[in-house]
């Protein structure tokens, strides 16, 4: 069963769809061995970064101070093709892995049985074709057109900056201006928005499943039915939720470096992306809550009533009968403790397959590559001596 199973599951994949995945496995570039991905970062930051790089020297933008940000210190664009999207790539390994792995667990823990594999593989098959979806990536490329567009003709920031040649009339985009506008940008938003339709459809999956016939079992220790391992870090999707977290501080520490903006405007921000973190990671997971319920009701009442005909029993025998026997040492007092464990377990079974902690290692993550901003605010020096002030 377990076997049949693993090969149902082991080719399941939400990264290996879309029409890029369809060009770069044309072009050799879709492989799923470490060399493939290093490769396939290799290809995607090479092209979108190393064009920019010779065209703004070609045109002296790429440092000095002919603008104000030369290309070279532009730590928002280093940052999303230098490190974002090999994050991204690789994050496509880790993604599928996990999730091969939980769906995996379903069925060798017995949540699943091989009698659910047929109804597993339609959604498994239903699943590919929505991922594979035309659509999705048509609309993606539509937003990121208007994107670019509104963010090009309103952003007066971009004329300090290697965007536009220093000189004339403020206005003559550079050879490298062109380059990101036409193709470097549009790849990078094209590879993270891709990721966010995913997530969507990680949700869509999930859902389906919660749906089947799950075998829960109320008083199961994780407190969750059985499927706690849901919840266990690291999370699917949480490579990519740090590769977004990574994104906004670069952007961030590029913003307040050379337009002098303060950081305490950015806090609602940096908030708000560890509460999308969280969101990313833990919504999949929500969907679950309702066959969690129904067995934790089911739970209740079955174990209520075993435990009332126990100890209708046990008194029956020791408290209203004056029995020869000792209770010390008897298996009726251990079997009576040990119901009454159970029916402790099932009261306190959660009706979501994540705790606390789960949470707050997410958070964690998110707010990691925040945690450097803090020096645009705060003496680091300070904090270290004040810090060692109080503990001395």
């Amino acid at each position: 069963m377990e076997e049949a199973a693993d090969n149902a599951v082991e080719d399941f994949s939400l990264a290996r769809s879309g029409y890029m995945h369809l060009i770069l496995k044309k072009l050799g570039l879709a492989g799923t061995t470490t060399k493939g991905y290093l490769l396939r970062c290799f290809v995607l930051s090479g092209s979108t970064w190393l064009p920019l790089l010779i065209l703004s020297l070609l045109q002296g933008v790429a440092y000095g101070h002919n603008v104000k940000l030369p290309f070279l210190l532009d730590f928002a664009s280093q940052g999303k093709f230098l490190i974002i999207i090999p994050l991204l790539i690789f994050a496509e390994h880790s993604v599928d892995t996990r999730i091969i792995e939980l769906t995996g667990q379903l069925f060798r823990s017995g949540i699943l049985s091989e009698n659910d594999l047929p109804a597993y593989i339609k959604i498994k098959q239903n699943t590919k074709r929505l991922s594979e979806t035309g659509i999705a990536d048509l609309v993606i490329l539509l937003i990121i057109i208007f994107n670019i567009i509104i963010r090009f003709s309103e952003n007066a920031s971009l004329k300090l900056t290697w965007f536009i040649l220093p000189g004339g009339d403020g206005n003559q985009i550079s050879w490298a201006g062109w380059w990101i506008t036409c193709f470097s940008l549009p790849v990078f938003q094209f590879i993270l928005m891709r990721w966010f339709w995913r997530w969507i459809i990680w949700l869509i999956y999930f859902k389906k499943i919660s749906k089947m016939p799950l075998k829960l079992s109320p008083a199961h220790s994780d407190k969750a039915g059985g499927i706690g391992f849901l919840g266990l870090p690291p999370a699917p999707f949480l490579s990519v939720t740090f590769a977004i977290s990574i994104l906004f501080a670069s952007i961030i520490a590029a913003r307040i470096f050379w337009l002098h903006e303060r950081l305490p405007e950015y806090y609602p921000l940096m908030i708000g992306i560890a509460l999308l973190s969280v969101i990313m990671n833990v919504v999949p997971l929500l969907v679950f809550i309702k066959p969690l319920m129904i067995q934790r009701r089911k739970g209740i009442f079955e174990y209520s009533t075993i435990l009332q005909q126990h100890h209708r029993k046990f008194d029956e025998k020791w408290l209203e009968k004056s029995g020869s026997e000792t209770l010390l040492g008897n298996q009726d007092a251990s079997s009576l403790i040990d119901l009454n464990g159970s029916f402790e377990a099932v009261m306190s079974m959660r009706i979501f397959p994540f705790n606390l902690k789960t949470m707050i290692s997410i958070i964690i993550i998110a707010i990691l590559p925040m945690i450097p901003l803090l020096a645009f605010e705060y003496d680091w020096l300070d904090i270290l001596k004040k810090l060692l002030g109080m503990l001395i």
